[in-house]
């Protein structure tokens, strides 16, 4: 694992090899680490001071093969295919949600406001922070296909990239009833 730092065009690779040779299915970023979703689990990559810390969950799903990851506020949430979890870093608690009983593809998470949306190849799944609740997303609801790879959030819409093409998808306006 290596990075390249465009301003001065030069390549740093760090000191622990960790991560090297390791298949990373995602990354984010918190405006300090970098957090990787990779085969073995979740990792933090503080660039600035050379360190690489792996961190095991205490939540109900397995740690390995994280597809998913996504910063909000002050929790990280990763998604495999058994599941969903988060863990709050201020108290330390991991968070699953075993009942969710979604058997799919988690491939990315974006964050928008009070909800959070899940990228997956059954359509697009997502949560309300507010009122813990589960909808998904599909085909009758306007998605071009159910099988979405990526969302890119602007304002009001979310983009998606699926099997069939791009998806605009207008999660945001008023008279909305989900």
């Amino acid at each position: 694992m290596n990075w390249l730092d465009l301003l001065s065009k030069t390549i740093y690779q760090p000191t622990q090899s960790i991560l090297d040779n390791v298949q990373i299915n995602q990354l984010t970023h918190d405006g300090k680490l970098l957090w990787a979703a990779t085969r073995f689990g979740l990792y933090s990559i503080d660039t600035f001071n050379d360190e690489i810390v792996f961190y095991s969950s205490r939540a109900v799903l397995p740690d390995y093969n994280p597809t998913a990851v996504e910063i909000v506020n002050d929790q990280i949430w990763i998604a495999n295919k058994y599941g969903i979890a988060y863990w709050d870093r201020p108290s330390d608690l991991w968070h699953s949600f075993p009942a969710l009983n979604f058997q799919g593809e988690i491939r990315d998470i974006a964050s928008a406001g009070k909800f959070l949306w899940f990228a997956t190849n059954k359509g697009l799944l997502r949560y309300s922070l507010e009122d813990d609740f589960w909808r998904m997303f599909d085909e009758r609801d306007g998605l071009i296909d159910k099988n979405v790879f990526r969302i890119d959030r602007q304002r009001q819409y979310l983009w998606m990239s699926t099997e069939k093409g791009i998806t605009s998808f207008r999660w945001r306006r008023k008279g909305r009833i989900d």
